[in-house]
Formats: C-alpha cells, structure tokens, sequence
C-alpha cells in the first residue's frame, strides 16, 4: 500500500470507509507533480471511499503533514493543505470512527485554477482505488467520469 511506503513501515487497516457530505475532486495540486491532484470537497448529496488506518502515531502524522504539503507555505503564507479530523462510518459495520484526513486549502483559487491531473496520475487514482477495494460502483460513478468525461488530461 501507498502509506506504508511513505512512512517506512507497515499499517494497520481497519476497512474501508466513506465520509459523508463530500466529494472526489480533482481540485488539489501538486507542485512536485505539476498537476492537479485529488482533493475532497463539500456536496451534501455525495460520499467518498477512503481507507481507514488504525493507530498512526505522531510521528507517522507528522511524516504524513510533511508529504501531503501541511507544513508548507505558498508565497502569501498560508498552507497548501490541512490537516482536519473528520467522522467517517465503517463500510462493513457501520460504526461511526474519527478520522484525520488532508483537504486543500483553495486561499480563493477555483478549481479551473488547479488545472488537470495527468495521465499517470489519473491512473494511479484508479489502480489504487482498484487495489484497495472500492465498489465498482462508485469508481464508475465518482472517479472514473472527472477522468474522462469532464475534465482535460494532461498527456
């Protein structure tokens, strides 16, 4: 999985989840990719997938800040990213969990601003989605048509 490879150590996985109230976007960017990157934004009427980890520790949080931009500052001084603790319900059981995930922070630049993923990045969307489990359902649905229907890839 990509964590473990970002923090040098296997993870506990509790399951898959989903986070109400919000969508898959592709309204984050990437510096070091060039590219506009995924991102979760607010839609009362969606949900999106996600894995839930068990038992990160500070250190895992604070190497996981460091990767997804949450310790740096774009030229006006505000983070690219944050941190934010969000409730998110157990796809198998329905239990109701706390959960740290990374949200852009937009500082005023819309989402036609972020630009477009590129292919690569486009396909590891979809080959992590694959591997990790999310129903097909919801990769035809709320994945698969910002990659090919709506929006531009970068070649």
């Amino acid at each position: 999985m990509q964590l473990s490879k970002r923090l040098g150590h296997s993870v506990n996985i509790l399951g898959l989840a989903t986070l109400s109230n919000h969508r898959f976007a592709y309204e984050g960017y990437s510096q070091s990719r060039g590219c506009a990157t995924a991102n979760v934004v607010w839609d009362q009427n969606q949900k999106v997938w996600g894995v839930l980890y068990l038992n990160l520790s500070d250190e895992d949080l604070e190497k996981l800040d460091l990767y997804e931009g949450a310790t740096v500052e774009d030229d006006i001084g505000k983070k690219r990213y944050f941190r934010k603790t969000v409730e998110v319900t157990l796809a198998n059981d329905g239990i109701a969990y706390d959960a740290d995930i990374y949200i852009m922070d937009h500082n005023g630049v819309s989402s036609d601003q972020a630009g477009f993923p590129s292919k690569e990045y486009v396909l590891e969307v979809i080959k992590t989605a694959l591997e990790v489990g999310f129903p097909d359902s919801y990769i035809a649905e709320s994945i698969l048509p910002l990659c090919f229907n709506q929006q531009k890839v970068i070649q």
